[in-house]
C-alpha cells in the first residue's frame, strides 16, 4: 500500500510490520504531553470493511453528520475542547480510527496544512471487533446514528456475535449497546425493506413505525414493500368528530324511514339497474335538511381542525427559528452538549418491554 510506504519512507528505522503505541511512541510518531497522546492527522487512518467501505456506519456526507461536524469546528474555535479520539495501532504505522470520526473530520477541517500535519489527541481502544462495533453506537461524541445506520449496526454486531460462537440473539445485541431487546427487535425489522424504502426511512420522509408495519403487513399478506410503506405513511384525512359521525348515521336512518315507498322502491330499482339516475324522487325536506346541518357542521370540525394543525406547524417552525438563533450564540457548555450521541428514534429505547405479539411503538414515532 502507497500509505505504508510512505510511513516506511519518513521512519527507515522502524518496522511497523507488527505495531503498537509504544514503538510509535519510541519512533515519535506520536508524542507524549501533559493531556495525553497525540498524533498527527496523516497518520489517523479509517478502518475498512471487508467490501471496502468504511468500518464507520455513519452516514459522513448527510446534511445531519455535516452540521454536527461543523459545531464542532465551531466549538473548537471558540476555545473549546473535544474529548480525544479512541484509536487502535494500525499495521504498517499510525492508527485505526474507532471512535470519533465527526470529530476527525473537523480536525481536517481546522488543518491549515491541507496534508495532515494538524495533531489530535488520541487514547487507545481496548477491545475486541465485537467491542469496536458496540462503540459506535454506545459513543456520546459523535453525532447520532439514524435508523438505518442503526439497522446496518445490529446485523454486523448480530453477525460478528455468531462468528465468536454466539447465538446473536436480540438481547444479546441489546447488551452491546445498552439499549433494550425490544427497540433491537424494532430496527432490525427494517432489514425487510428495499432500496427504495430504506432510502425513505433514512431520510426521515417516513416514520420508523409505519415502517415497521408495512413491513409487518407484508410478511402476512404479500404485496410491494415500498408502496406499503407509503400508504402506511399517508397523511391522514381530516375527519369530524366520531359523535358528529354517529350523528349522521342516525340521520341517514331517519332520512330512509321517512322516505315514501315509492321513493325507497325507486332507490332498490336504480340499484339493480332498472331506473335512471336523472329520475326525480320525493324526500322529506325537514330530514333532508336536518342532513345537510350535520354535513355543515362536519365541515366546520374539520375546517378547525386544520387550521389548529396550521397554527401548531407554524408555532413548531418559529421554534426551530428560535433554536438556530440560540446556536448563533452557544455558550461552551452547549457546544459539549451538542456532541451527546444516544438512540435517536423520538424516546429513551430503555422502556420496560411489552409482553405482546406487537409491543409499543410509541417511541418510534
Amino acid at each position: 500500500m502507497q500509505q505504508n510506504d510512505a510511513i516506511q519512507a519518513a521512519y527507515p528505522d522502524v518496522d511497523f510490520t507488527i505495531n503498537s503505541m509504544t514503538k510509535m511512541i519510541g519512533a515519535k510518531m506520536i508524542k507524549r504531553t501533559d493531556s495525553g497522546m497525540q498524533i498527527q492527522l496523516k497518520h489517523v487512518f479509517q478502518k475498512q470493511r471487508e467490501d471496502g467501505t468504511c468500518w464507520n456506519r455513519r452516514d459522513m456526507q448527510s446534511e445531519k453528520t455535516l452540521a454536527n461536524v461543523a459545531s464542532i469546528v465551531k466549538h473548537i474555535q471558540k476555545g473549546g475542547i473535544v474529548p480525544a479520539i479512541e484509536v487502535k495501532p494500525r499495521e504498517g504505522g499510525g492508527v485505526e480510527l474507532i471512535d470519533g470520526y465527526c470529530r476527525t473530520e473537523a480536525f481536517r477541517s481546522l488543518d491549515a496544512s491541507g496534508v495532515g500535519e494538524y495533531w489530535v489527541s488520541i487514547v487507545q481502544f481496548k477491545g475486541d471487533e465485537l467491542d469496536e462495533l458496540a462503540r459506535i453506537e454506545t459513543s456520546n461524541h459523535d453525532g447520532k446514528l439514524t435508523p438505518i445506520e442503526q439497522l446496518d449496526l445490529y446485523v454486523s454486531i448480530r453477525e460478528e456475535l455468531k462468528r465468536q460462537g454466539e447465538k446473536g440473539t436480540l438481547q444479546q445485541i441489546a447488551d452491546r449497546v445498552d439499549v433494550s431487546r425490544q427497540y433491537v427487535d424494532q430496527i432490525l425489522q427494517l432489514e425487510g425493506l428495499d432500496g427504495e424504502a430504506r432510502s425513505l426511512v433514512g431520510s426521515g420522509k417516513v416514520k420508523v413505525a409505519d415502517a415497521i408495519k408495512a413491513v409487518r403487513s407484508v410478511k402476512k399478506t404479500g404485496g410491494d414493500v415500498t408502496q406499503a410503506i407509503k400508504k402506511a405513511s399517508a397523511p391522514k384525512p381530516l375527519m369530524p368528530t366520531k359523535a358528529l359521525m354517529d350523528d349522521m348515521y342516525i340521520g341517514l336512518g331517519d332520512l330512509f324511514d321517512s322516505m315514501p315507498k315509492e321513493t325507497k322502491v325507486a332507490a332498490q330499482e336504480f340499484l339493480k339497474g332498472d331506473r335512471k339516475a336523472t329520475d326525480v324522487v320525493t324526500i322529506p325536506v325537514g330530514e333532508l335538511a336536518k342532513l345537510l346541518a350535520l354535513q355543515a357542521e362536519g365541515h366546520r370540525q374539520i375546517e378547525a381542525q386544520a387550521e389548529r394543525l396550521a397554527k401548531k406547524a407554524e408555532k413548531d417552525a418559529q421554534q426551530e427559528m428560535a433554536k438556530d438563533d440560540l446556536k448563533q450564540d452557544d455558550s461552551q457548555e452547549e457546544a459539549d452538549n451538542q456532541l451527546d450521541d444516544e438512540p435517536d428514534l423520538g424516546q429513551d429505547p430503555q422502556q420496560e418491554e411489552s409482553q405482546t405479539d406487537d409491543p409499543d411503538m410509541s417511541f418510534l414515532g
